[in-house]
C-alpha cells in the first residue's frame, strides 16, 4: 500500500495561485479596484501590479492565460468576496499582517496568536468594573486588540520602548453582571469568543469563493492530459490523504480513494488551531474550542473519510509500505496525522522544493518529536528526503 501525503505545496507545484498571499493580495485588489469590470480571471491576473505583489500569480498567469482568458468570473461571488473584504475584521487583520513568504501554516499560527492574547486580555481583566480600567500590556496585545476592537476601545500613552499604559473601556454588549445585582462586571468572554467565530467563519467562506473562482473553475476546463507528464509519478498510489482546500488531485489525476482532512471548496473547510494547554485535563477551558482543529473536523465531519480508512487498515501492525509526502510542511498545527501516519510504516520519503525547504522540513520534524525522538525516528524509520526532481 502507497499513501501519498499532500499539502498547499502540491498545488504550488502545479502553478496554481492557492497560498496565503494569493487569496488576500487578489480579493485586495479586486476591492481596491471595485468599480473596474472584470469578466475573466485573465483580466485580474495579467495585472502588473498584483503579478508584482505576489510572484505565484505572476507564474500562474505564465502557465495559464491561455485558459484564464475565456474563464468567466461570477459577478455576484466577486460583489460578494468585495464587500467581506471591506468589512470582515479577520481578513483586515490578516492584510495588515501580510508578509510575501508566509504560507497557510503561518496563516494558522497567527488565529492562534490573536486568540492567546484574546484570552490573556479578558484573563487578566475579568477583575473589571463597568468604568474605564489602568492596564498594562505589551505591544503585541495592544496591536491584536486595536485590530479586533469590536469590544472595547483603547487609549494608550507611551511609557518604555516595549510596553505602555493602557486605558480601556469594554463595550455595554460584552459585559456580564456575575452574578447578577452584585455590581461585578466581567468580560463576556463567551460573545467575544462567537463574535470571533462568526467572522472567522465568514473568512472561511471569502477563502471558498476565491479557490472556487479561481482555481477549481479554472481546472474544470483544463484537461488531465495537460499534466500527462507528471501522471507516472503517481500510477502506485493506493490512497490520498490530502490537507487541502482543492480537489487538484482527483480533477489531474484520479477521484479513486482520495480524503480531505479538512474538507473541500464544495463543503465545509477547516481553518484553525492546534490544540493547546487549555484542552488538557484539568485546564479545559471551551470558550475558544470553535477555533480548534479537531473540534472543527468533528463538527464539520471532514476526516470521517480518513478516519474510515485507517480503521480498515488498523488491524495490520505495518499496513501502510510507502509513505510519499510531496507539498506538506510538517508543521506541528497538524502533528496528530503527521505521527498518525509515520507509526504507521517503515519508510516515509519527503519530496522538497529547495533547499530551504529541506531544512524547514528536518526543523518541523524537531520541533513535533523533540530531538531525542526525531533520532529514534530516523533509525527506527527508512526516512528519505528527495528533490521533487527525482520524481520524474
Amino acid at each position: 500500500m502507497n499513501i501519498l501525503l499532500l499539502g498547499n505545496g502540491f498545488d504550488l507545484w502545479h502553478n496554481l495561485p492557492t497560498s496565503y498571499a494569493c487569496f488576500l493580495h487578489t480579493v485586495n485588489y479586486l476591492k481596491d479596484n471595485s468599480q473596474t469590470e472584470f469578466n475573466t480571471i485573465n483580466d485580474v491576473f495579467k495585472q502588473a501590479e498584483l503579478q508584482t505583489k505576489e510572484k505565484q500569480i505572476k507564474i500562474s498567469y505564465e502557465h495559464f492565460k491561455s485558459f484564464y482568458h475565456s474563464i468567466k468570473l461570477n459577478k455576484e461571488k466577486i460583489s460578494f468576496l468585495i464587500e467581506k473584504a471591506n468589512s470582515n475584521i479577520w481578513f483586515n487583520y490578516f492584510s495588515k499582517s501580510l508578509n510575501n513568504d508566509v504560507g497557510w501554516i503561518d496563516f494558522e499560527k497567527e488565529i492562534a496568536r490573536v486568540i492567546n492574547a484574546i484570552r490573556l486580555y479578558i484573563k487578566k481583566e475579568n477583575r473589571v468594573n463597568k468604568n474605564d480600567l489602568d492596564i498594562t500590556i505589551t505591544r503585541e496585545i495592544s496591536y491584536i486588540l486595536k485590530s479586533f476592537n469590536f469590544f472595547i476601545e483603547i487609549h494608550y500613552e507611551e511609557k518604555s520602548k516595549n510596553r505602555s499604559s493602557h486605558r480601556t473601556s469594554i463595550q455595554k454588549e460584552y459585559i456580564l453582571e456575575e452574578p447578577f445585582g452584585s455590581k461585578n462586571y466581567m468580560i463576556n468572554s463567551k460573545k467575544v469568543a462567537e463574535t470571533l467565530y462568526e467572522a472567522l467563519n465568514e473568512l472561511s467562506k471569502m477563502l471558498d469563493v476565491y479557490l472556487e473562482c479561481f482555481v477549481e473553475k479554472p481546472l474544470n476546463t483544463m484537461q488531465k492530459s495537460y499534466y500527462k507528464w507528471k501522471k507516472n509519478a503517481f500510477e502506485d498510489v493506493s490512497a490520498v490523504i490530502t490537507f487541502n482546500y482543492t480537489n487538484t488531485y482527483e480533477k489531474l489525476y484520479s477521484n479513486k480513494n482520495v480524503h480531505h482532512i479538512h474538507g473541500t471548496v464544495d463543503n465545509k473547510i477547516v481553518l484553525g488551531i492546534n490544540p493547546d494547554d487549555y484542552d488538557k485535563l484539568g485546564t479545559v477551558d471551551t470558550t475558544f474550542i470553535y477555533f480548534k482543529k479537531y473540534y472543527q473536523r468533528m463538527i464539520f465531519r471532514t476526516d470521517d473519510s480518513y478516519k474510515e480508512f485507517i480503521k480498515s487498515i488498523k488491524d495490520y501492525v505495518l499496513p501502510i509500505d510507502n509513505l510519499n509526502i510531496i507539498g506538506h510542511s510538517l508543521d506541528i498545527t497538524d502533528q496528530d496525522i503527521i505521527k498518525d501516519l509515520f507509526k504507521r510504516t517503515d519508510n516515509i520519503t519527503i519530496y522538497y522544493h529547495n533547499q530551504s525547504a529541506l531544512e524547514q522540513y528536518i526543523k518541523n520534524l524537531v520541533a513535533i518529536y523533540g530531538k531525542d525522538d526525531f533520532d529514534y525516528l530516523k533509525s527506527d524509520k527508512n526516512l528519505t528526503f528527495l528533490s521533487l526532481e527525482n520524481l520524474f
